[in-house]
């Protein structure tokens, strides 16, 4: 994880299509998010691709009234 000085917040760079899955470098595949919600985000998905982390979602975390949808942009 790359760290950036913001103020007197740690900022990290997320890959929204993590390296693991192919994802890239590019500034479209990246954001900026504060350390310790990249790290949790990690320490519940770790390299889990997008489907996968919705069916995490789906099935542990989520109202079982509801179901979250996962969609291709552009599909």
């Amino acid at each position: 994880m790359g760290y950036e000085k913001n103020g007197d917040k740690q900022i990290t760079r997320h890959h929204r299509k993590n390296r693991a899955n192919r994802g890239t470098d590019d500034e479209s595949n990246i954001s900026l998010v504060p350390r310790k919600r990249h790290e949790a985000f990690h320490t519940l998905w770790g390299n889990m691709n997008t489907n996968q982390i919705a069916e995490d979602l789906n099935n542990v975390w989520i109202d079982p009234e509801f179901q979250l949808v996962v969609v291709r942009r552009g599909a």
